[in-house]
């Protein structure tokens, strides 16, 4: 697609809420690169046409094209996001800063620096700040600053939402920041920090002596390919038993000593059941497994209905009675045993290969035979 300059917004929002002044100034192509698809599964009523629509008033308000690439956010991948940009080639790209906050905003930046020669990016925010913030002030006029409030009201869906709103109180009459992305610890490769992460996942546990297991997508590449699953470098799993729960604020706090930072925590009835943690891209999920009858199980919160306040997994007990040893990068590492009747409850067909971005699915229950919501613990 021949546009001299494009502007890069993860999601539905980020354009205005991150870049109004810039894209009122130059002028660029607004490409959204995710349709929001977790909102509407969630429940919240909210279907990613919705989304499209208000992004198109607000950039038509600015006198701007926007462009969808359709990546569902439930799915998105780097191979996806390379794939969709392939076909362009424009002289000027306004990308995300990596920033260490929101894993797609990252992943956005990482490929645009990887694809284009010259790329400028700004800040959107982080975990711990929910405004921008960089070297290069983008300041606004008065008429830029009214206008860009103006255009905030068009994303009706996402101004009062309860996730969503604290970011449109900060974006209104503030400042919009450009920076380098070398500044944060610009991710080279999302393959070789996933390794560095296991590797710091591996030693927390064990200081911990709490037993763990590789679990789902990270078992899965590591058991079938050897590897981790191509494109599928931002995330790892692992699981351990329900029993050292109370041991989660521990967890967390040695992987905050490795530079790690929280990113979600799930608990149910005031029990820790699972949570997550990120660095440089790559995020670290890890939770709890129970043992219950002939089953055993984790819980999450439930993205798929309201007929449950969690979703379950459920798998055969004989792979968490006891453990067995699976030699991965060069570390020897717990897996469920008996793992091939693991990967079949997971995942039915596990060993050709359904990448996410090409028809796979967390959320598809045919492609997760263990998932369920209606499941009793």
């Amino acid at each position: 697609m021949k546009k001299s300059k494009i502007f890069l917004a993860p999601h539905p929002d980020d354009e205005a809420i991150c870049g109004a002044i810039t894209i009122m100034r130059e002028k660029p192509l607004v490409v959204i690169v995710t349709d929001s698809q977790i909102q509407y599964l969630r429940g919240d009523g909210v279907t990613a046409e919705e989304r499209r629509l208000e992004t198109k008033r607000a950039m038509d308000k600015l006198g701007v094209e926007s462009h969808f690439l359709g990546i569902p956010d439930s799915e998105f991948t780097r191979e996806s996001l390379v794939n969709a940009l392939k076909d362009f080639s424009p002289k000027m790209v306004f990308a995300p800063m990596i920033e260490g906050g929101n894993i797609i905003h990252d992943m956005v930046g990482d490929v645009a620096n990887e694809m284009f020669d010259n790329v400028l990016h700004y800040s959107t925010y982080t975990k711990d700040r929910f405004y921008p913030l960089g070297d290069i002030e983008v300041k606004p006029t008065e008429r830029e600053r009214e206008l860009k409030n103006e255009i905030l009201e068009e994303y009706h869906t996402q101004k009062n939402h309860k996730y969503n709103k604290t970011y449109f109180q900060f974006a209104r009459n503030r400042s919009e920041y450009f920076n380098s992305s070398r500044f944060f610890g610009k991710i080279t490769s999302l393959r070789e920090q996933a390794l560095k992460n296991l590797i710091d996942t591996k030693e927390v546990f064990e200081e911990l002596k709490i037993p763990f297991c590789l679990m789902d997508g990270t078992l899965l590449g590591a058991y079938r390919d050897g590897d981790f699953i191509a494109g599928d470098y931002d995330d790892s799993d692992v699981g351990f038993s329900a029993e050292y729960f109370e041991k989660a604020p521990l967890i967390i706090k040695k992987f905050e000593e490795r530079g790690f930072n929280k990113l979600k925590q799930f608990d149910y009835k005031e029990k820790f059941e699972g949570g997550a943690v990120m660095r440089k891209g790559n995020h670290v999920d890890f939770f709890c497994v129970h043992l219950k009858g002939k089953d055993a199980y984790n819980i999450g919160r439930n993205f798929l209905d309201k007929s449950n306040d969690y979703m379950a997994y459920v798998y055969p007990i004989e792979g968490f009675t006891k453990f067995d040893k699976l030699i991965f990068k060069g570390m020897k590492f717990n897996i469920p045993n008996n793992v091939e009747d693991f990967l079949k409850a997971r995942y039915g067909e596990w060993k050709t290969p359904t990448r996410r971005g090409e028809g796979f699915s967390w959320l598809n229950r045919e492609q997760n035979p263990c998932l369920t919501t209606n499941y009793e613990i």
